[in-house]
């Protein structure tokens, strides 16, 4: 919820403005999912390329980037990138 203050309607016999409530809903995404402040992309590879290490192509909400997978990454990992 946000709180935008002084924008509501005008206060009984002239008094001060109220403050606006905007009620704010997200949507689910197809293939972005949200915790908090972070935004998840799920990428399959192969157990091959988890053992070996590999540059792959990472879907983010500016379109796609180049992401290394280190040699040795298990199962179920999260690899973070920052800004």
């Amino acid at each position: 919820r946000l709180r935008v203050r002084g924008e509501g309607d005008a206060g009984l016999r002239g008094g001060a403005k109220g403050d606006l409530f905007v009620q704010i809903s997200v949507k689910p995404h197809p293939e972005f999912r949200r915790e908090g402040n972070t935004i998840h992309s799920d990428a399959k590879i192969s157990y091959i390329d988890a053992i070996l290490g590999k540059q792959i192509k990472v879907k983010t909400v500016d379109g796609l980037v180049d992401m290394k997978v280190p040699k040795g990454t298990q199962p179920e990992t999260t690899l973070v990138m920052r800004n």
